[in-house]
């Protein structure tokens, strides 16, 4: 009987009983055969026989059982194996791929905010675009407006007929133009007038620059204003110091009050003149002093050198510039002439002097004493990497610009009554201008 057919049976039980049947066949079989043989030879050939058969047996219960136990086990026990393998994994995973991953993770962070701060700062550049557009449309309205009411406008004034009568009139005819309120822009230099009368009046430094800002439209830079207030501010102390009278040849030099009403009138030469005047003073007279002394008189000619640097850049760039150079000279920690001669570079296209010389400043400066110095830096160089097309850098540079100039309130437009203020002011100073400079010019060193 071929026991290997037994192999396909329908379950363990009757497959053991299967093979227990056939074990006492076999058994039988050898007993019977054992009877009749014997010769040990052949007895030994059946027992090699018989040790190959339960060899085999052996293999085929062992396969069989390896049947019963998959076909019994738990389907979820497969299901699960696969994460538990990818639980593995991740547990056995390279500590350097990790941090490589970590490591792309904020690089994208990063390209991220730089993409967040670009956009933040192009969407400005295109409100601000969009303001200019605005503006400018609004203007070539006006005039259109303008130019089509050319025409006369004749104003039938019944109440005035009586005494129109005997000069033949019965109606008069004005333009259009005469009854218009107008506030046209202005340069710094013609502004000095307005800056003057204002600080006779004792109006706020801030105030001023307000005014100057709304009337100049934007040309000239913060910056230079509040540079211009203090420049006015610094001659007319000297004046009322009385220290254009202590240098060498005094006689020769110009009268304060006339240099004034000349600065006003958009000559600063006379002006320029003085300030030169003193500046040569101190250096000499540190000459023949040392120590606290000579540091001393060179920082008021800094001050000085400043002044004349801020007024001879309204005409000649590059006269100023050396003004500036002379102040950080006579004083290194001079941050304001920091601040105007990276300024001055800029201006004239001397980028790489200028970068350094911002740098320069905001290594020295404070920041709770010199943020207006800062936040122009800070404006100027949110310029130049815009134009390099660094625009996160830019971004960042203009909203910290910004948010000083929003404080101070210097760009803050004027409201209907200041502006009805100014112009009554403007519109006299100019015939007022010597009582008023004779009032600032009052021999008081704390009248401004």
């Amino acid at each position: 009987m071929n026991m290997f057919g037994y192999v396909t049976i329908n379950s363990a039980a009757d497959f053991f009983s299967t093979i227990t049947h056939n074990i006492g066949i076999l058994t039988s079989s050898f007993g019977d055969m054992f009877a009749e043989l014997s010769n040990v030879k052949v007895a030994s050939v059946i027992l090699i026989l018989l040790a190959l058969i339960l060899f085999l047996f052996l293999i085929i219960v062992l396969y069989v059982k390896s049947i019963v136990s998959f076909i019994r086990s738990d389907p979820k026990t497969y299901t699960d194996k696969p994460a538990e393998r990818s639980v593995s994994f991740f547990d056995e995973a390279d500590e350097d791929e990790i941090a490589r991953e970590m490591e792309r993770e904020e690089e994208n962070e990063k390209e991220q905010e730089r993409m967040d701060a670009e956009k933040i700062y192009l969407e400005q550049q295109e409100k601000l675009r969009i303001e200019t557009i605005k503006r400018e449309e609004e203007q070539e309205k006006e005039e259109k407006e303008r130019k089509k009411n050319k025409k006369d406008l004749i104003v039938d004034l019944d109440w005035k007929k009586g005494k129109l009568k005997d000069l033949g009139a019965s109606s008069i005819a004005l333009h259009a133009s005469a009854l218009e309120y107008k506030q046209s822009e202005k340069n710094l230099s013609e502004l000095i007038g307005l800056l003057i009368d204002m600080l006779s009046r004792g109006v706020d430094e801030l105030k001023i620059a307000q005014t100057l800002m709304y009337r100049n439209h934007g040309q000239t830079s913060e910056d230079d204003i509040l540079q211009l207030i203090e420049t006015i501010k610094e001659f007319i102390k000297l004046c009322n110091g009385r220290k254009f009278e202590k240098v060498n040849n005094a006689e020769k030099l110009p009268d304060n009050e006339k240099a004034l009403i000349a600065l006003v009138n958009g000559d600063p030469a006379p002006t320029m003149l003085l300030l030169q005047a003193v500046i040569d003073y101190n250096v000499e007279k540190s000459a023949s002093t040392t120590g606290v002394k000579r540091e001393a008189l060179f920082k008021e000619a800094s001050v000085w050198a400043l002044a004349f640097g801020s007024l001879a850049s309204i005409e000649d760039m590059a006269l100023a510039a050396n003004a500036f150079e002379l102040a950080i000279e006579l004083n290194p920690q001079n941050i304001n002439a920091w601040n105007k001669v990276a300024d001055a570079y800029y201006k004239m296209e001397k980028h790489d002097k200028a970068i350094w010389a911002y740098e320069n400043l905001i290594q020295m400066a404070n920041e709770e004493t010199n943020q207006r110095q800062l936040a122009n830096a800070s404006k100027m160089l949110s310029q130049y990497y815009y134009e390099k097309g660094e625009n996160l850098s830019a971004s960042k540079l203009y909203n910290r610009s910004k948010e000083y100039y929003d404080r101070i309130g210097i760009n803050r437009r004027l409201d209907r009554k200041e502006l009805e203020i100014i112009d009554i002011i403007e519109s006299k100073h100019k015939e007022n201008m010597g009582s008023i400079v004779a009032n600032v010019l009052s021999g008081n060193e704390n009248a401004i």
